[in-house]
């Protein structure tokens, strides 16, 4: 079933399919964000096959969940539901104030998809990810999501780093 979420700044469609979007389980843990995401897409020029994009929003809208960590940080790894790759938790910090709104957009045929949006900044795909770019080992190295406000796949908690060759600790 798709949903029709607007139209972007120069008139392109877009939608959203609940059953192959991020977009749902960040809607769920995060009251106020499809509303934003709605207002925000007619501020987009979108233009080709991925548009990923950051607004700064000038006012605190909400708070982050991917915070930078140091050694001092509880670590655990997980797979998020819908998804298939690990993702890298911190268990001792809370979620930070900030002005960034994030959203990504692909092409599909004549009209764009809501792949993901959420409140902070773009990041680099996870390292063991099929997106993993040369930035991603060092992004990840020193940032990591707060663990307990996505829904985690039961049993897919470890402390070992899943990403071969890409965890500092």
């Amino acid at each position: 079933m798709l949903v029709d979420f607007g139209m972007t700044k120069n008139g392109e469609q877009v939608y959203m399919n609940p059953a192959d979007s991020h977009a749902p389980t960040h809607f769920e843990a995060t009251p106020g964000l499809e509303e934003l995401v709605r207002e925000a897409l007619s501020t987009i020029e979108a233009t080709g096959e991925e548009v990923p994009v950051q607004l700064d929003l000038g006012i605190v809208i909400g708070k982050t969940e991917c915070v930078k960590v140091d050694e001092s940080d509880e670590i655990v790894y997980a797979i998020r539901e819908g998804r298939d790759t690990y993702t890298k938790f911190v268990k001792n910090r809370d979620p930070e104030p900030t002005n960034h709104l994030s959203i990504v957009l692909r092409k599909e045929g004549d009209t764009y998809k809501l792949w993901s949006a959420w409140i902070g900044e773009l990041g680099e795909p996870f390292p063991d990810s099929e997106a993993a770019t040369d930035k991603s080992k060092e992004y990840w190295s020193n940032r990591a999501l707060i663990f307990g406000i996505q829904q985690i796949k039961p049993g897919t908690e470890t402390t070992n780093c899943p990403w071969e060759n890409s965890c500092n600790r």
